[in-house]
């Protein structure tokens, strides 16, 4: 069995990749980390398509059930018309300010069995 460790920033390829994202907002005095996690990819999923589809899905899990808002915006009072620890939308003026950045933290060339057994 062969595996190779290589880290890098695109999930490209064949093979397992373990990748870890974060959805930021990078507004001057607002920045803030909005979601975190970590996947673990098998399909071939170019880096353009994997920012997309985590955002497709952050929008959506906003939309349906809110964010918890952070603590530099409840300070702040952003976004405007917001009350309480919940936010549904980021205002679309401040769209552009929401990034998706991710690294792959594993990869498996592929034909590999993670977790053990024949």
């Amino acid at each position: 069995m062969s595996v190779q460790e290589k880290k890098g920033k695109d999930p490209g390829g064949r093979g397992l990749k373990i990748v870890r994202y974060r959805i930021v907002f990078t507004k001057r005095d607002y920045e803030t980390t909005l979601k975190e996690g970590e996947e673990a990819l098998n399909d071939f999923t170019e880096a353009a398509a994997f920012a997309q589809l985590k955002m497709a899905q952050f929008v959506r899990d906003l939309k349906q059930d809110g964010g918890i808002r952070p603590k530099v915006w409840r300070d702040k009072n952003y976004p405007q018309g917001v009350n309480g620890d919940l936010y549904h939308k980021i205002p679309d003026e401040d769209r552009k300010y929401v990034r998706v950045i991710f690294a792959v933290l594993y990869r498996s060339d592929g034909g590999t069995n993670i977790g053990g057994g024949e």
